[in-house]
């Protein structure tokens, strides 16, 4: 009799561990299977980014290379859709059918100043695929929004190496060391730098808080002592950083040094006093100030509400020609990526002025 109840307990684990490897086995296969699933899904998605930026780019030729302007993240959709783009309805020819994700959602557009565009999508991973797709050189970043820009401030000698910023050069120096480059390489634009700053703004891990919005927004070399959002240096750093608070993320996954704090930048553009519409104040003010709201703040400030407070940089008002961006190391708490310095001549130069190209 006990000979018996040993075979049958005996039995009994066998079939509790069978019961377990098939267990173990299907728990297998449902991660492959969903592995499988989410690759396929991301090959979806990353077609429809670009079956849609081809729509688009031929759009763009019917428009005088043009696209519809979109500040924020709209949803490529038909009507009635929330959040829909603006201006989408001359699209529906060059795209007849919204592609819809995976998990019902829409895909995203983002357009800045109408000459350059994204379209994105999240993956299953969190990251964000993005179109078009740009191809850089060493040391160059795809920024997202269809143009390559360098991850550190332009250095003396090898220009794209990440050494100490090229500094004491006018602006139209640095737009030749730019051109020199070749393969359409120039001095970013004032429209370029904003756009950078904006994709910078809406990435939560660039803010001390964890959320947009939420603490200060990074502003890298600057003289103070830190607290989180700075570094504290009493003169500019070599452009590669290993400080997180020099590195700032965007929204495709990228990073870019020191485009706020260590040294100002140069961007490719000039302005005239004035007030209105193509025109910029001669006072200096935070960019919530209701005399940066009739063109300033909608063509180089923050989508938000912020000021200094939240680290995103002042607005000194228009002196003279040359626009320079992010403020330097002596800047403290007024530096940032949206900072803007319009007191400077365009032919001038000094030790805390350095810049960097895009192409």
């Amino acid at each position: 009799m006990k000979l018996e109840l040993n075979k049958k307990a005996f039995t009994l684990i066998e079939l509790l561990v069978v019961i377990a490897i098939i267990g173990i086995l299907s728990g297998l296969i449902v991660v492959s299977m969903n592995g499988a699933t989410n690759s396929a899904n991301d090959a979806k998605r990353k077609a429809n980014i670009s079956t849609i930026s081809k729509a688009l780019m031929v759009y763009g030729t019917l428009n005088g290379n043009t696209y519809p302007v979109q500040t924020t993240q709209c949803n490529i959709a038909p009507t009635g859709i929330t959040n829909r783009c603006a201006n989408f309805d001359n699209l529906s020819d060059l795209l007849p059918v919204f592609p819809v994700d995976s998990n019902g959602t829409y895909y995203k557009y983002f357009s800045n100043n109408g000459s350059t565009f994204t379209v994105s999508a999240v993956l299953s991973n969190g990251q964000f695929a993005v179109g078009p797709v740009q191809q850089c050189p060493t040391n160059w970043i795809d920024s997202g929004h269809g143009f390559c820009v360098m991850k550190y401030e332009a250095s003396t000698g090898t220009i794209d190496n990440g050494g100490q910023p090229w500094v004491s050069i006018t602006r139209d120096a640095a737009k030749t060391a730019c051109s020199n480059l070749g393969n359409g390489s120039h001095l970013i634009t004032n429209a370029e730098w904003t756009v950078l700053a904006r994709d910078i703004e809406s990435v939560g891990s660039n803010w001390t808080g964890g959320s947009v919005g939420s603490g200060i927004l990074k502003r890298g070399n600057v003289g103070i002592p830190d607290a989180g959002s700075y570094i504290g240096g009493s003169a500019q750093l070599g452009t590669v950083s290993t400080d997180s608070k020099s590195t700032l993320a965007l929204f495709n996954g990228q990073t870019i040094n020191h485009l706020s704090g260590n040294v100002w930048e140069w961007v490719d553009d000039t302005t005239v006093a004035g007030t209105g519409t193509g025109f910029w104040s001669a006072s200096n003010a935070e960019w919530n100030n209701s005399a940066l709201s009739d063109y300033e703040k909608a063509t180089a400030g923050p989508v938000g509400n912020y000021t200094t407070a939240n680290g995103v940089g002042y607005y000194w008002g228009r002196v003279s020609d040359g626009v320079i961006r992010g403020g330097s190391w002596g800047n403290t708490s007024l530096a940032g990526v949206f900072a803007l310095g319009l007191n400077n001549s365009s032919g001038g130069s000094g030790t805390n002025v350095g810049f960097r190209c895009a192409r």
